[in-house]
């Protein structure tokens, strides 16, 4: 296996791809993931991988396209080391497989076949397109022989029969269903099989270009300070009635809170600075049960200072402006946020910025959302933001000078009737969008989402409201989004 780093900048995050058969660095070299270093996977004769390139990072994220599946869901189980996300891309891990891959006879046909001519006719029908297909040639540095290719083609089969069955749980498939190279019903199946939820996209062939440009770059985009602003700004009337998983994560970080002797020994608390106080609720609870002497409510949308103004007096003032940005006061004894920081951009700048406001032996303290926070969504529409992992906080934390004190994560579930409901929830609380591609909501793409949503994803329950008169009421789906909060306390040494 070759592996080459298109972006190597010592980022803390690693976007790992695994590459098709005949593919190589050229087609893949303009991509830059916000904030990671990219490396690609390619050329799969064997799936010997350096894994030492791995140990600098603290978090990895894979995404593999068609044989690249199949490598990566071999080689992943055997790094001794979890990974953040995983997205199979117009692959399964069966590539040649008569139900759950390409037709055994095609497959080995290309093999025994190939040729240059008929390798163009393969990239014709991969692309799907004349026009895409040389400007995926021309993309190409150097195309590599044809025996070469050949010689991939036939160990990939040779491996697939004496390699154990592969045991890597994807976190998502996308499946093109106009993909002429693995049949799109054989990756539906094969997904299926897997318990593995499927993002189905119209029309779009095995490759295409603005596929790539979406998994590889745009889906790992910096979130839009202007955009969050806006949409929790329109949210404020109906956020209060409807983010009561935000209020029950609230209540539990306050709890933890309460629990620490560390803060303890900083009473009677003199200065706390909030970030994201939204409409409140979270300001109230540490006002009422901190009773701190002064008291900082900072907010990225000004409009949040007219939901707190009952709390506003000399001892407690509103803060408007970007936390990443902002001045904050000196010091501080307590630095405190709920559901927040997976809007920044830089939690490593805004650790160290933390550090130098808080006095010796201060708190840090906060909930954000990890990794499979509301996958559900994020995986039917392949947008969302890109949550960090409890240890890669813990590690940023660390490298800013920080001791953690504690550090724990669940999983939340809320259930709504329809998918339609839920897409009104994420709106109602302000939560719909991170960047200006966002999804649009046609009459086509709202139907496929609510089936796939009630495909993969509901369950049913029973609702004996609907037919009281009965003795066996019937059963209606119920459709779950998950979140996942991380709550950590940490101190800054005395």
């Amino acid at each position: 296996m070759q592996q080459h780093f298109i972006v190597k900048n010592h980022h803390p995050r690693l976007l790992l791809f695994f590459a098709g058969w005949s593919a190589e660095v050229g087609t893949f070299s303009s991509y830059r993931p916000a904030a990671m270093d990219f490396m690609m996977c390619y050329d799969y004769r064997t799936l010997h991988f350096d894994a030492s390139t791995l140990k600098a990072y603290a978090e990895v994220h894979v995404v593999a396209w068609s044989m690249g599946v199949w490598a990566a869901s071999h080689l992943l189980p055997t790094l001794d080391r979890p990974v953040a996300s995983s997205t199979a891309i117009n692959g399964t891990p069966h590539p040649s497989h008569d139900r759950l891959g390409i037709p055994t006879a095609i497959y080995h046909g290309t093999a025994d076949a190939l040729s240059e001519a008929n390798l163009r006719k393969f990239v014709r029908r991969m692309c799907g397109s004349t026009d895409t297909s040389k400007a995926y040639l021309a993309s190409m540095a150097q195309q590599r022989p044809i025996d070469q290719l050949q010689e991939e083609l036939r160990l990939i089969a040779a491996q697939q029969r004496t390699l154990p069955a592969p045991t890597h749980r994807w976190t998502r498939a996308v499946v093109g269903e106009a993909d002429l190279i693995f049949p799109p019903a054989a990756q539906q199946r094969a997904w299926a099989e897997a318990a593995t939820p499927v993002q189905l996209l119209p029309s779009v062939p095995h490759y295409q270009a603005a596929l790539f440009q979406h998994e590889l770059q745009a889906r790992w985009a910096m979130p839009s300070k202007q955009l969050i602003a806006s949409r929790f700004s329109r949210a404020t009337h109906t956020y209060d009635q409807e983010a009561t998983t935000q209020r029950q994560i609230a209540q539990t970080l306050m709890h933890e809170l309460l629990s620490q002797r560390a803060l303890n020994a900083l009473s009677p608390l003199r200065k706390v600075v909030e970030i994201g106080c939204g409409t409140g609720y979270y300001s109230r609870l540490i006002a009422t049960q901190l009773r701190p002497s002064e008291l900082w409510l900072n907010d990225l949308c000004p409009e949040m200072e007219a939901h707190v103004r009952p709390l506003l007096n000399t001892q407690c003032h509103f803060l408007a402006g970007d936390a990443e940005t902002q001045s904050l006061p000196h010091d501080i004894d307590l630095i405190t946020s709920s559901s927040t920081l997976q809007w920044f951009a830089d939690p490593a700048r805004f650790f160290a910025r933390c550090f130098a406001a808080l006095n010796r032996g201060g708190v840090l303290a906060f909930s954000t959302f990890g990794p499979n926070n509301l996958h559900e969504v994020r995986t039917l529409t392949g947008q969302g933001l890109t949550y960090s992992s409890m240890p890669h906080l813990i590690q940023l934390l660390r490298q800013a000078g920080f001791q953690p004190l504690l550090a724990n994560e669940e999983q939340l579930t809320q259930h709504f009737d329809t998918p339609q409901d839920v897409l009104r929830h994420l709106k109602r609380t302000g939560t719909t969008g991170i960047s200006a591609q966002q999804t649009l909501w046609t009459p086509r793409k709202l139907q496929a989402f609510c089936r796939n949503y009630l495909q993969q994803f509901a369950a049913t329950t029973h609702h004996p409201d609907l037919c009281p008169t009965t003795s066996a009421p019937p059963k209606r789906p119920t459709c779950p989004l998950t979140y996942h909060p991380i709550y950590i306390i940490a101190q800054k040494p005395l």
